[in-house]
């Protein structure tokens, strides 16, 4: 059971009780790379890189070994909407892990030297992933998709854009960053005892201001279709259209037509039919990709360059099939078994319950339980579920991309 409060400085607080040694705190920021500097995209996950690179009273050794000695991991990532540090240690070191994460949120101080030498190392991390076509594909599909708004530039941001960062463009994004987050804890304690301390530790005011609904319009053309060249061996395809922002009504409905079509199972629809019947594509997906203002409904598979129109026909035909004559009460109900069922084993990771906690504070202002979840799931009915796959599945409207190699190379 999780509990939220909101602190006397005004930072919200999500406590959840677990009787384990373990303990995981969560600091999860509510901006993330669509909150960039223009021309300087990147820049936040840059800052997440810097934040450990010392304060005005640690260096990094100082920060890591403080940490890491006590056992504890910890570890950070960015998102379009958010940056996120999380810990997890021995319950006991609750104190410590809360001393030494609240100075690096209050005291970091960024050097010229670390700042060019880390500036390299994502610029290295950028080309990394420029290799690796089934993720580079997905940030040239919001980047297609998602054009004209801050969330279309990619997370890492570009060589170029990175290398413009100084130390003084470094403080600023500091200050929007870090003045505005919440907590969220797993712990033995007791409430109160998680209360006071975090209370003790991360004392300042935070500003914390609500987003406008949209930031800025889509470029929306119709019919968007992309070729990209690289030395690859299998074709990489996504194809997809609009779904429901994070918040919609019909989040949940689609967030569970994606399961049914591409979840991660093997019973899913698309690899039922793509791999173990035809034998045509190893992997696919579909996947609701939601932010606060936008969604995307899509799909992701690879093969052979010569079999991908084969391929297309086959999720053609499967879609329009479930466009026109919905979902039967036998498939709804096995696929919200299934969606329950993974709640349940996600929940089983007290760290993946804290993220969660976390980001659905940022976007919904209140924390929910999973009794609450499955009456969310419980409350889809064949008629709903049904509506909301034919406006997801309109296969003529879809956009595409591909990453294939140039037929004419050598």
């Amino acid at each position: 059971m999780s509990e939220l409060q909101i602190l006397e400085n005004g930072i919200p607080l999500i406590y959840t009780f677990r009787n384990q040694k373990t303990g995981h705190l969560v600091i999860h920021f509510n901006n993330g790379s669509s909150s960039d500097f223009e021309n300087l995209q990147g820049i936040v996950h840059l800052l997440e890189h810097m934040l450990f690179k010392g304060t005005k009273k640690r260096n990094y050794l100082d920060l890591i070994c403080g940490i890491e000695h006590l056992g504890a991991d910890v570890n950070a990532f960015t998102t379009k909407e958010n940056m996120v540090i999380h810990v997890s240690y021995p319950d006991e070191f609750l104190n410590e892990i809360c001393e030494i994460i609240a100075d690096i949120i209050y005291n970091s101080v960024f050097d010229e030297k670390e700042l060019k030498k880390e500036k390299l190392v994502i610029c290295d991390e950028i080309r990394s992933y420029r290799d690796t076509p089934e993720e580079f594909i997905y940030d040239e599909w919001e980047r297609l998709m998602l054009n004209g708004n801050d969330l279309s530039h990619p997370i890492l941001g570009n060589t170029a854009s990175v290398k413009r960062v100084t130390v003084s463009d470094l403080k600023n994004i500091y200050k929007l960053v870090c003045n505005d987050f919440h907590v969220s804890i797993i712990s033995k304690r007791s409430k109160n005892d998680v209360f006071e301390i975090i209370s003790k530790y991360f004392s300042k005011k935070i500003n914390s201001k609500t987003k406008p609904v949209i930031n800025k319009p889509l470029v929306n053309n119709v019919k968007k279709q992309k070729k990209i060249y690289e030395d690859v061996s299998q074709t990489h395809v996504i194809l997809g259209g609009y779904g429901p922002h994070i918040t919609h009504k019909d989040y949940m409905p689609a967030h569970v037509l994606s399961t049914f079509f591409g979840g991660s199972g093997m019973s899913s629809l698309l690899n039922m039919e793509l791999r173990e019947k035809k034998g045509i594509s190893y992997s696919v997906e579909t996947f609701c990709q939601s932010y606060r203002d936008y969604g995307l409904f899509s799909t992701y598979f690879t093969c052979d360059r010569k079999r991908v129109e084969h391929a297309l026909k086959i999720i053609k035909k499967i879609f329009s099939k479930y466009r026109e004559c919905g979902l039967s009460e036998k498939e709804l109900e096995t696929i919200l078994r299934i969606n329950k069922s993974q709640y349940i084993m996600f929940f089983e990771n007290a760290l993946n319950e804290a993220i969660y906690q976390a980001k659905y504070f940022q976007y919904n202002k209140k924390i929910i339980q999973i009794k609450q979840i499955f009456e969310m799931l419980d409350s889809i009915d064949l008629p709903l579920i049904n509506k909301v796959a034919a406006q997801l599945l309109d296969f003529e409207k879809y956009a595409l991309i591909t990453i294939e190699k140039n037929e004419y190379s050598k």
